[in-house]
């Protein structure tokens, strides 16, 4: 398989991806805000916390499109621009 319809799919299963892990973690979110049971008690802000996160991190991932590469005990992440921005920039966002 080329390397460019590799990149295509990796594109398309991100955005797929992305999607529904936004709609889930939405919907647990308003679950747990709009329905308010005494049965969760402390757990329920450790979930909305964990959705919190979930959904920052699904769009970092978006926002950057990193590639991982793994080799023995070496892994390289590569991320491909969305927008024009500076190095130093890219470099900030990926760490």
């Amino acid at each position: 398989m080329s390397d460019r319809i590799w990149l295509e799919i990796t594109t398309v299963c991100a955005q797929v991806g992305f999607v529904i892990s936004t709609l889930a973690n939405f919907v647990l979110l308003s679950l747990l805000v709009i329905r308010p049971t005494k049965a969760l008690g402390s757990y329920k802000y450790l979930m909305i916390s964990f959705c919190i996160f979930s959904l920052f991190y699904s769009s970092v991932e978006t926002f950057l499109r990193p590639l991982i590469h793994m080799y023995d005990n070496t892994i390289f992440v590569m991320h491909r621009k969305r927008f024009q921005y500076s190095d130093l920039t890219a470099r900030t966002i990926s760490c």
